[in-house]
């Protein structure tokens, strides 16, 4: 069992976005963040993202950290369909955005790293392609406010959703 929280907590970007998307003022979780962007997995249940364009930042690969392609090993390739993602993401463009945390040092994608990494993959290489991030900030307060509660069991049902509204 878990005894203390491990969860950070987070801002959205942007004037007013955090309140106006999420519908509260306090820092949110990453779970929460995943249930406002929603999934890349397509299927029946498959819902595109319904927040407008202006909420994200299109950064582009530059300043998400990439100067040059990721390099693939055959031992790579085996594990994850790179290219195909990447031929995907090229065609069809990105179902989901990215989540990117705002550093000192630039951005640090913590949300589609898969996407992230294939989108270097997207022929002809560009350093300026530009991607869809939602754009966050740690709340180290609140995360250390929270750290110090236990959070209930990950595998119980419905237990982050029940602790995340708290």
């Amino acid at each position: 069992m878990i005894k203390r929280n491990p969860i950070l907590y987070w801002q959205i970007v942007g004037p007013g976005f955090h309140e106006e998307l999420l519908g509260f003022s306090r820092s949110c979780n990453m779970f929460e963040l995943m249930h406002l962007i929603g999934s890349e997995k397509c299927g029946d249940n498959f819902e595109k993202v319904k927040l407008d364009d202006h909420y994200f930042s299109h950064l582009s690969l530059k300043a998400l950290g990439i100067s040059k392609p990721m390099k693939v090993g055959k031992a790579m390739a085996a594990k994850y369909p790179w290219f195909k993602l990447a031929e995907s993401l090229g065609k069809e463009g990105f179902r989901c955005p990215l989540i990117a945390e705002k550093c000192d040092h630039g951005f640090k994608v913590i949300e589609g790293k898969h996407r992230f990494g294939a989108s270097s993959l997207i022929e002809p290489f560009d350093v300026n392609r530009k991607l869809p991030c939602l754009v966050i900030v740690r709340d180290g307060l609140y995360t250390k406010k929270m750290f110090k509660r236990p959070h209930p069991h990950p595998l119980a049902a419905g237990g982050f959703k029940t602790y995340a509204t708290k």
